[in-house]
C-alpha cells in the first residue's frame, strides 16, 4: 500500500466524497470549537502513529486537480487565483494568519478566510503547539482556535480543487515505523 501524503481515514470501506457538496463557514460566534467546516485528512500517518482509532481504519488517498497551489502565507499572498491552500508550517505562519483573520479575542473569522483560500493545512502540528503554549495567557486570547485542532491535517471547504479520493487499504499495526 501507498499512502499519500494527503490521506483521509474512514470507518467505512465504500467512503465516497460528494464532490458536489458545499460547505459554508459559520459566523465566529456561532462557531464553536471555532473550526472551519469542511473535508478533512490527516498529513501522513499522523493519526495511526497517535494510535488514533476512531476517524477509522480505511485509508483513502487524495488527489487534488492539477494547478493546486499549496504554500505559506507569504508565497500565496499575491496570486490572484482560487486554486489555493494555505500552508501553515510553523509559528511565524500560525501568528500571522491570526493576526490576519483573528475575530475579537480568540475565534477566526473563517468565512473571511475561505474568501482567500479553498482550504488550509496545519503541518508540524506539536511543534507549532509547544511554542504557541509557552506563554498560557496568550495563547488562550490569540491562539485558543488551535486547541480545536489534534495533529497535522488539512481541512478542505472548496471540494471544486479535488479530483478523487481512492480507496488505498486497510490500517494494519506494521505500517507504523
Amino acid at each position: 500500500m501507498i499512502l499519500a501524503y494527503r490521506n483521509t481515514v474512514k470507518r467505512d470501506k465504500n467512503f465516497t466524497l460528494d464532490l458536489d457538496r458545499k460547505y459554508l463557514q459559520k459566523h465566529p460566534e456561532e462557531n464553536y470549537p471555532n473550526k472551519p467546516v469542511g473535508f478533512y485528512y490527516q498529513i501522513k500517518n499522523c493519526l495511526f502513529e497517535l494510535r488514533e482509532m476512531d476517524w477509522g481504519r480505511y485509508y483513502y488517498n487524495i488527489k487534488f486537480k492539477k494547478g493546486v497551489l499549496f504554500n505559506t502565507m507569504e508565497n500565496l499572498k499575491d496570486k490572484k487565483d482560487r486554486k489555493k491552500v494555505l500552508v501553515l508550517k510553523n509559528y511565524d505562519d500560525v501568528k500571522t494568519f491570526a493576526k490576519k483573520y483573528l475575530y475579537k479575542r480568540c475565534s477566526l473569522n473563517w468565512v473571511k478566510v475561505t474568501m482567500d483560500y479553498d482550504g488550509f493545512e496545519i503541518i508540524n502540528y506539536y511543534s507549532i503547539k509547544s511554542q504557541l503554549t509557552e506563554n498560557k495567557e496568550i495563547y488562550l486570547k490569540k491562539y485558543n482556535w488551535f486547541y480545536a485542532l489534534d495533529f497535522s491535517q488539512g481541512c478542505i471547504w472548496n471540494l471544486d480543487i479535488i479530483s478523487s479520493v481512492e480507496y488505498s487499504g486497510k490500517y494494519k499495526e506494521y505500517y507504523i515505523n
